[in-house]
């Protein structure tokens, strides 16, 4: 009698859970660990490179700020000048005690510099692409960062290639069949297919060292990852 009531415990407490399917659990092991095991079949770099552009995102939201800002200043300067630097701005983090020291450095031995009176307004208005470029801005300065667009540029190329190669063999072996039976085709057309979604995704993954501008059917810009370091 205990042991069925310990039993029917059992269910009741567990019956409230909710029980992943089969399906999610291998969406869940698509999502997280088979990224992760593929990224160790690249070099060394690649793992690095990533770990670069997973910033990306907030440095393109300072780009924005910073844009924006400097424009709003330079337009308010012209109304009225503006007074002393260090009463303009709020430079309260530690990443600012550099700006911070230049600019009274500046003030004691350069008589302000450039920023010593009125300045002309320039109303240089920056373009989406220029002000999101991460190309210009980081990758092809950083060694791991070119050396990860030129492999993603040259496996789309390889998987785009193969895409098409399994593709029309299998209209080959579609009209040397006749139409009769068989699973060689659709072999080749699944190869084919993910071959083209292997391509797309090198592509996107190439973009994302290139340019923060999101994608709307658009190619990658074409840029060449060793110009200048040859």
């Amino acid at each position: 009698k205990e042991g069925a009531q310990t039993e029917q415990q059992k269910q009741v407490s567990g019956s409230g859970k909710p029980k992943a399917s089969q399906l999610t659990k291998l969406a869940m092991v698509a999502r997280f660990a088979l990224p992760s095991i593929l990224m160790k079949l690249f070099p060394k770099y690649v793992g690095e490179a990533f770990r670069h552009t997973a910033g990306s995102k907030l440095g393109d939201q300072d780009n924005a700020v910073m844009a924006g800002t400097e424009r709003w200043m330079q337009a308010r300067n012209q109304v009225r000048p503006m007074g002393k630097w260090s009463e303009e701005y709020a430079l309260l983090t530690p990443s600012d005690q550099g700006v911070v020291a230049f600019r009274r450095w500046m003030d004691r031995f350069g008589s302000g510099g450039p920023w010593d009176g009125p300045m002309p307004f320039h109303d240089v208005r920056v373009t989406q692409e220029q002000l999101l470029d991460r190309w210009s801005g980081h990758s092809k300065h950083c060694s791991s960062c070119r050396k990860t667009v030129d492999l993603f540029a040259r496996l789309a190329t390889i998987t785009s290639n193969l895409a098409i190669a399994f593709g029309v063999t299998a209209l080959v072996a579609v009209a040397a069949l006749h139409g009769g039976p068989s699973q060689v085709p659709c072999v080749l057309a699944v190869l084919g297919l993910l071959c083209h979604a292997a391509h797309l995704k090198f592509r996107s993954a190439q973009r994302r060292f290139i340019t923060g501008v999101p994608a709307v059917g658009e190619g990658v810009p074409e840029v060449d990852p060793w110009k200048g370091y040859h």
